[in-house]
């Protein structure tokens, strides 16, 4: 759905000083880390990933923090700069919703209008292609 091609628990990041990210997106160019925690951590995901984004030396620089339900992306798209908030998602809803639709006997009758434009928000701005456009400054 989001077209990554992952390697987990990447090593060797220049200025991490040994530390090791949960992941790489393998199909962006640019050097990316992502720090995934328990459903309701994301503040400790956030954290950790902003700590690494601020040692690591590669520019440009992507970082991804999750807790599974929300999904924050941030950016440094030259040396000089620190990396900022890019993008935020949430699927607390969408997940909310499936699962109350799924509750009902009748739901393969029901309207999936807005868990398809749910599902399209989180893929328009977490998808290999937004973060590729991120990168580029096309954001």
């Amino acid at each position: 759905m989001l077209g990554y091609d992952v390697r987990f628990r990447p090593k060797g990041v220049d200025g991490l000083e040994g530390r090791i990210p949960d992941f790489t997106v393998l199909n962006v160019a640019a050097t990316n880390l992502g720090e995934v925690k328990t459903p309701g951590s994301i503040e400790s995901a956030r954290k950790e990933s902003v700590d690494y984004l601020e040692t690591a030396t590669d520019r440009p620089l992507v970082g991804f923090a999750t807790d599974g339900f929300v999904w924050v992306l941030y950016a440094s798209t030259n040396a000089n700069r620190q990396p900022v908030y890019s993008n935020h998602e949430t699927l607390h809803t969408l997940v909310r919703r499936a699962w109350t639709e799924r509750a009902y006997e009748r739901a393969t009758r029901r309207d999936r209008r807005v868990l398809r434009g749910l599902a399209h928000d989180f893929v328009r701005e977490f998808s290999v292609d937004s973060v590729r456009r991120t990168v580029a400054g096309e954001s």
